[in-house]
């Protein structure tokens, strides 16, 4: 299999370079032209450290229940400079959390965790670990509020590394993981379980043969409705976002569908599924050109993609978008905007029923440098954005709430402190609006996990489970604000083309 695609992309990316840098960068002083408020100041609480000082850590993910558990993992630096995946248990909401357990064993590196939480209040997290020859995807579950947590067990099988895995929770004990499985071409491989995490299928493949899959994403409903998606040839040596559909849980799936149009390049594509199966997905599209936010609608009752449709202004870059729905089917996207005078964060909607997709809004300040948005949704409206800006000195961490589905937004707020950088947020909300976040912020010596969280400001419909897809973290390594497009896909492709050049057998 050739790597013609991925070259294209390259030669793409290294001539849009340079322009998409001096674009990023340019900031000047401006006004606030945020989008009208839509709810009063929400109070956050003082930051809390989950992570321990003395080895940096990163790579964060969370996930929050109706019962207030609340559940984070990260990856963190051992004395062995071998990364093992961690986490901290909060069962008041996010107010209190649980001293660090290790997750992952040592000896080896540890990469890329997911968690998510069940409607039991039962804890199930994956990762990659490099076991002497390749990397394999291990799970591992808490029964008890994150004291204690099961023996890491493989979900993919020897012969051939996995990347970014992925978990969520189906409904009645379904769990469904999905990765990448590197072999003689670059696979989305998936594997369920049906008894809450004590037994798993064997890996199916989810992407067709001899075409290169990477970098999967996984969303699911409470009553077996699956959606995963990644990024794919689409036999033109375009890339191209593919998804594919399971209706039982994970026990079969669709042949894989193309969702974005040939031609042009498709990346970073996200995916979020509401209550009823209703599925949106939205994705990156040229992003060496204009840089379009594009999105696909799969109606529950329907049996085809919706034709993608521009969620962005076209004629300049967007980036990093991100997705939520909430309990009506109201779609919510937030990218990162090349504005006038600096980056900064917009949202549109799509109400339920798919009737079309919003204006922008602009959430975060003019003439700033803006990065890195996350958004949740949770089914009675409410939707929270975090995001990274920085203050002219540092990055901090700040945060805008609807509470009507998207449609208006407040004015944003900061939630992590001045004085050092704080980066890649990721957010959480749970059925009453009540909300947490963490990232990863330097000591002035390291970086450290922290977390924060906020009462529902106009209560909500009480219980329920968090409807948020948040995205992948950040890297252990990353230590500076990406501000280009060009720099992150470039980045990503370069990866991508290094590793293959390392395996025999391929061009």
């Amino acid at each position: 299999m050739t790597t013609t695609w991925f070259t294209s992309l390259l030669a793409r990316a290294a001539s849009r370079l340079f322009s998409g840098v001096a674009g990023a960068l340019i900031i000047f002083l401006g006004v606030i032209t945020a989008a009208p408020a839509s709810a009063a100041t929400v109070e956050w609480s003082t930051p809390a450290n989950l992570s321990e000082a003395g080895q940096s850590a990163g790579d964060h993910q969370i996930a929050i229940d109706g019962s207030g558990n609340v559940v984070a993992v990260w990856l963190r630096f051992d004395a062995d400079s071998n990364k093992i995946a961690q986490s901290s248990w909060s069962d008041d909401g996010g107010a209190s959390w649980s001293a660090p357990v290790n997750l992952s064993d040592p000896g080896a590196w540890a990469i890329a965790p997911s968690v998510a939480l069940d409607g039991a209040g039962v804890a199930h997290a994956v990762w990659s670990r490099f076991d002497g020859t390749d990397s394999r995807t291990q799970y591992t579950r808490s029964v008890d509020g994150g004291v204690t947590w099961s023996a890491p067990v493989n979900l993919s099988t020897a012969g051939g590394g996995t990347e970014n895995p992925q978990i969520v929770v189906g409904g009645s004990g379904n769990l469904i993981a999905v990765w990448n499985r590197n072999a003689a071409d670059d696979i989305i491989q998936a594997s369920r379980s049906t008894d809450s995490g004590v037994n798993w299928s064997t890996p199916v493949d989810l992407s067709l043969p001899g075409q290169d899959a990477i970098d999967a994403r996984v969303a699911a409903d409470g009553s077996g409705n699956v959606v995963a998606v990644w990024g794919g040839e689409d036999g033109n040596d375009d890339a191209n976002i593919q998804a594919s559909r399971s209706t039982n849980g994970g026990a079969s799936w669709s042949t894989p569908a193309n969702l974005s149009e040939s031609g042009l390049a498709s990346i970073r594509h996200q995916v979020a599924v509401d209550d009823s199966g209703n599925a949106v997905v939205v994705w990156l599209r040229d992003p060496f050109g204009d840089s379009i936010v594009q999105a696909s609608r799969f109606a529950s009752d329907g049996v085809t993609w919706s034709t993608p449709v521009n969620v962005s202004t076209v004629g300049n870059s967007a980036n990093t978008p991100q997705v939520a729905i909430d309990g009506s089917g109201n779609a919510v996207a937030v990218w990162r905007y090349y504005g006038v005078n600096g980056t900064i964060i917009q949202s549109s909607r799509l109400a339920g029923g798919g009737s079309g997709w919003s204006a922008p809004v602009q959430l975060s300040e003019s003439a700033t440098s803006s990065d890195n948005p996350q958004v949740a949704a949770n089914e009675s409206g409410n939707a929270v954005a975090v995001w990274q800006q920085s203050n002219g000195s540092n990055s901090i961490i700040r945060f805008s709430q609807s509470t009507d589905g998207g449609a208006s937004w407040a004015v944003p707020t900061d939630l992590s402190e001045p004085g050092q950088s704080a980066i890649h947020p990721e957010v959480a909300v749970d059925g009453s609006g009540n909300a947490v976040a963490v990232w990863r912020r330097s000591n002035g010596e390291n970086d450290i996990i922290q977390a924060s969280r906020s009462s529902a400001v106009n209560g909500g419909g009480g219980g329920g489970e968090e409807l948020a897809n948040t995205g992948p973290g950040d890297s252990v390594n990353d230590t500076a604000l990406v501000a280009s497009a060009g720099l992150l896909a470039l980045g990503v492709v370069t990866r991508v083309l290094m590793r293959r050049r390392s395996r025999s057998g391929k061009a």
